[in-house]
Order: structure tokens, then C-alpha cells, then sequence
């Protein structure tokens, strides 16, 4: 597994250096959804830091062999009646894709007498099948959800379209990029962190300006 990851970390870095940037500017997200609890643990054996879960019911299950040993994000749509699991176990929520679950993740923060450091999902592809504020609404809701005290908004995260289309893909990617900058510009929110970019394509977007890449099938293909 350790040379695996080590191809993948290569890569990372020659895509880095690319955008003018090394390796070490970009946070790797394992994805461990479908994987055994003694494949995720082993993954601290090697060097990984940061464990992505996209499902409450299974991150439960998973749980208690990983707390402590990992940054734990959930990266998957979170519905509002499981936001109080998901603020329980979760480091970071990647997936904040409207106000009123904002709303939701902050009373529970509450409750726990936690602060929840957050992205806002943007649906830059515009498919229907994504969550996420849709582009030209995002400055709006995130203006709104700045207010919240219990939530610390990081930055912002995408999900690149399902296509082979290199350019579109890219496309998407400018977009969430754009999005950071203009943030600060219009609102005065810096969001240091942009999380796009997964297994198929995790190099454009890195190549755009991601700090954060969520990978997993490549990852977890080239160590079997």
C-alpha cells in the first residue's frame, strides 16, 4: 500500500507543481466509504492524515476505531434529520449545501458546545443529480451563513461533472475558484480551502487551485 499511495502523492505533486504550488499545499482526503474498518486504520500506517465518509450510517459503524486517529470529514449529502450524527463524529462537514441545514449543523454545535469548521457545496455542473447552492446564489447564502456562531466556513467544495470531457471539467473548477475570489472581494470572507477534484480527476482540479482533493477508487485500486 505505502508505494500506492506514493504514486498517488506523486502525482498530486507534479499536478501542484503545475499551478505554481508543491505537494505539501494540498490536503489528500482518503475516501474509505465501502472499505473494513482494518483497511481504514491501516491508511495512519502510511501516512494519511484525513478520512472522507460520504454516508452517517456507515461512519457510525466506523467510528469508534477511527476517532483520534484521524481527521474525519464528511464529504456525502447530509440530510437534516441526521445533521446531530454527522456534527457528533465529523471534524469538518464538506457537504453544507443549503441555509437551513447551515442552521441545522449550528444548533446542534450548540447542543455539544462544539464549533464545526464547514465548506459550502457549490453544483457548478448544474446537473440535477448534485447537490449543492447553485453558483449564482452562493455569495447570497454564504453572507447568510457567516452569521451562524457555531460554524467556521473553510471554503468551498465541488463535485466535477460525469463526463470525459476534459474541458468541461475544468470548466467547473474555474467556477469554484472564481467563486473564492470574488467571496473575498464582494463579502470579506477569505475561505482558504477549495475541496474538488476525486479520483478521475483530481489533477485538473488541482491544477485549477484545489487544496483539498477527495480520493478514493484510485487510491484504494492501486493498493489491492
Amino acid at each position: 500500500m505505502a508505494k500506492a499511495i506514493g504514486r498517488i502523492l506523486e502525482r498530486i505533486d507534479a499536478a501542484a507543481r503545475r499551478s505554481g504550488r508543491t505537494g505539501k499545499d494540498i490536503t489528500l482526503v482518503a475516501v474509505t466509504k465501502t472499505h473494513s474498518v482494518a483497511e481504514v486504520v491501516s491508511l495512519k500506517d502510511h501516512g494519511i492524515a484525513n478520512i472522507g465518509e460520504s454516508r452517517v450510517q456507515e461512519l457510525t459503524t466506523k467510528y469508534d476505531a477511527m476517532h483520534g486517529l484521524f481527521t474525519v470529514h464528511f464529504i456525502g449529502h447530509l440530510q437534516t434529520n441526521k445533521a446531530k450524527q454527522a456534527v457528533r463524529m465529523a471534524d469538518m462537514i464538506q457537504s453544507v449545501d443549503s441555509v437551513r441545514l447551515a442552521q441545522c449543523i449550528d444548533a446542534e454545535c450548540v447542543k455539544l458546545g462544539k464549533t464545526m469548521n464547514a465548506l459550502i457545496e457549490v453544483n457548478t455542473s448544474g446537473e440535477d443529480a448534485k447537490s449543492g447552492v447553485r453558483p449564482e446564489n452562493a455569495i447570497a447564502a454564504i453572507r447568510e451563513m457567516a452569521l451562524l456562531q457555531n460554524i467556521t466556513i473553510q471554503g468551498l467544495m465541488t463535485m466535477g461533472p460525469l463526463t470525459d470531457d476534459a474541458t468541461r471539467i475544468r470548466s467547473c473548477f474555474k467556477i469554484l475558484a472564481a467563486l473564492k475570489t470574488d467571496c473575498a472581494r464582494v463579502i470579506g470572507i477569505a475561505l482558504p480551502e477549495l475541496s474538488m477534484g476525486m479520483s478521475d480527476d483530481f489533477e485538473i482540479a488541482i491544477e485549477e487551485g484545489a487544496t483539498m482533493v477527495r480520493i478514493g477508487r484510485a487510491l484504494f485500486a492501486e493498493a489491492s
